[in-house]
């Protein structure tokens, strides 16, 4: 195999799949300069681990895909496709888990066997459109509760609904098991609470309001308190 070609592949595989930035020496030119394709430039080994690192905190199980390579030394020409989970702030836009995906080209130099620049140009334009679209996504959180306290019970629902407003959040429904007709469910009442998005979840829970009726919640009920994203 070329070895323009393996460097490449070794680029996307280690530095950004693995996040393995111990590699960096063995793939890039100890003058490295890099333009992302979310637009950012960095020059040397420590520049380029910073974007690196900037994109893995906000996109978990980042992955790069080589679409198309073509090898004309000294220089590398590759079709991308960018992938991961939106776990992190990004390009403005809060978190809210869901998975956004955009391609790009990458033009690679090389001095001898090492890697001296990358550019590369993503479809920033689809990629904000994803985000966008993200968020407008609505979330909701199910609550699987088993009263232990009617009276603490009482007094937490007559407080929960404060909470909810500030993030945009409504009931959708409050009701009793009547019967199970599959599987196993040991709870005796469910609650279902609608948001805007994933990121007015996490605002909610982790608001001081909240967080400060936990122990009278945990008084009151057994409760298994999951939240969850609308697909598309």
């Amino acid at each position: 195999m070329n070895k323009l070609r393996e460097q490449v592949e070794k680029f996307y595989r280690e530095l950004w799949d693995a996040h393995n930035k111990t590699a960096m020496p063995a793939v890039l030119h100890e003058d490295f300069t890099f333009r992302g394709s979310l637009g950012q430039e960095k020059r040397g080994h420590k520049g380029f681990a910073e974007y690196v690192d900037m994109v893995h905190q906000a996109l978990g199980e980042y992955r790069c895909v080589i679409e198309d390579l073509v090898v004309e030394e000294p220089k590398v020409f590759a079709r991308m496709s960018f992938s991961g989970m939106h776990k992190g702030d990004f390009m403005g836009f809060a978190p809210t888990g869901q998975r956004v995906t955009w391609s790009g080209s990458a033009l690679f130099t090389f001095v001898g066997e090492k890697v001296s620049d990358v550019w590369v140009l993503g479809d920033l334009k689809a990629l904000e459109q994803q985000l966008k679209q993200n968020q407008m996504q609505p979330a909701y959180v199910i609550g699987n509760v088993t009263v232990t306290n009617d009276d603490k019970w009482s007094e937490y629902r007559s407080k929960v609904g404060a909470t909810l407003a500030p993030w945009g959040g409504e009931l959708v429904f409050r009701g009793s098991k009547s019967a199970v007709l599959g599987g196993e469910h040991q709870h005796s009442d469910n609650v279902v609470i609608r948001f805007p998005n994933m990121q007015a979840v996490n605002n909610w829970f982790g608001s001081d309001a909240y967080q400060a009726l936990i122990p009278l919640r945990m008084q009151a009920a057994n409760i298994d308190l999951i939240s969850y994203q609308a697909d598309n």
